[in-house]
């Protein structure tokens, strides 16, 4: 049973830019029916950020739900640091981590909460809970191509990175105690990788337990290119590259199409094979969707499957021969060993990052 007590809990939103729906999002945290010391911090870096006049209206609108904090630490990674700044302002036992592209519910809500407390009903150990995670609405090519890759790349990876006693954590859905997280040495000691989720899930898999809720996390897309989605999966590829090292370069690239098809075309398997694992892949993507979205997927997104996993495979090879990402606008930022940052200074040239990712490669940067 959840009580008003176990709902004791701070929910910080780091933001940045007017996400697509930010304000049906930031509603559905409106709508929860929650004792009233929950509360919503919302977390921007600047007050000249897009996402400023919107966190403002809410916390004229909703007073005594909503609260706005502006700055950040200094820190490699901005998300971080905008919440390491927030961090003194929360008031309650409990934290959840939730990005400003995230919708919720109460039936949500109330799965963090069970989830935590069933992995301490035996008594306390240090738990943080994540999510499955889903991508929903959205529209042009790139958003089509997500919502059949994002649950099928999380969702099942996590269940086999398990085998490993590998936690899949995704930083859109983050849920811990508050000393728990102290203990650990505080959010600031994950603020330095880009891939602060991974490297949390891994500490309080060391220390603790790490808890995945039923319900999934609904990642709320909007307008995406297909360049824009390359960008992002080219960057998550160079993180995992740091952060699970061979299983990013033996295991990954069998999972997806890349490899079966420059076989099929180089004569060294049949196309009837080739076509078997396109709709295995296919099956495998809109059922991922279908079970964590609650809906059929659409007809188009998954024709385009076999495209999409052609784009990835290019992601995968990109990633390789670069530890740099591309971060919004031209920034780029350069990755050391399990993500950590080295440098957030964009190179003014794509050729000159991706020449001095292989210098590195090849030992000699």
């Amino acid at each position: 049973m959840v009580t008003d007590a176990d709902l004791s809990i701070t929910v910080m939103k780091p933001m940045s830019g007017k996400d697509s729906r930010l304000v049906e999002n930031l509603e559905s945290f409106a709508r929860l029916d929650v004792p009233p010391c929950f509360e919503v911090l919302l977390c921007l870096g600047s007050e000249t950020d897009a996402a400023y006049p919107i966190a403002s209206d809410f916390v004229q609108r909703y007073p005594h739900r909503f609260r706005l904090t502006v700055g950040a630490a200094h820190l490699g990674n901005a998300k971080v640091a905008q919440l390491v700044h927030a961090w003194p302002l929360a008031k309650n036992p409990f934290i959840w981590v939730s990005e400003s592209n995230v919708e919720t519910s109460q039936a949500f809500l109330l799965e963090l909460v069970r989830t935590w407390k069933q992995a301490n009903a035996q008594g306390r150990v240090k738990t943080l809970v994540h999510a499955p995670l889903v991508g929903v609405r959205g529209e042009g090519l790139g958003a089509a191509f997500e919502r059949m890759h994002l649950s099928s790349l999380q969702n099942p990876n996590h269940e086999l990175g398990l085998i490993r006693k590998m936690h899949a954590v995704v930083g859109k859905t983050e849920f811990f105690h508050r000393d728990d997280m102290l203990a650990l040495g505080g959010l600031q000691a994950f603020g330095n990788y880009l891939g602060e989720d991974y490297m949390m899930g891994a500490a309080f898999a060391k220390a603790g337990v790490v808890r995945c809720t039923s319900l999934p996390t609904r990642n709320v897309l909007g307008p995406m290119t297909l360049r824009a989605w390359f960008d992002r999966h080219a960057r998550w590829a160079v993180m995992r590259k740091t952060l699970v090292g061979s299983t990013f370069y033996i295991l990954e690239p069998q999972i997806h199409l890349g490899w079966p098809t420059l076989l099929f075309l180089v004569g060294l398997i049949p196309g009837w094979l080739l076509g078997l694992l396109v709709l295995v892949r296919v099956f495998v993507d809109g059922a991922n969707y279908a079970m964590q979205a609650r809906e059929p997927p659409r007809v188009g997104d998954l024709l385009l499957v076999p495209l999409k996993e052609l784009v990835l495979f290019v992601a995968w090879v990109n990633a390789v021969f670069s530890f740099h990402v591309k971060w919004r606008a031209d920034r780029a930022i350069e990755l050391g060993a399990n993500s950590l940052v080295l440098s957030t200074n964009a190179n003014p040239s794509m050729i000159g990052r991706q020449y001095a990712s292989l210098r590195r490669v090849l030992g000699r940067g």
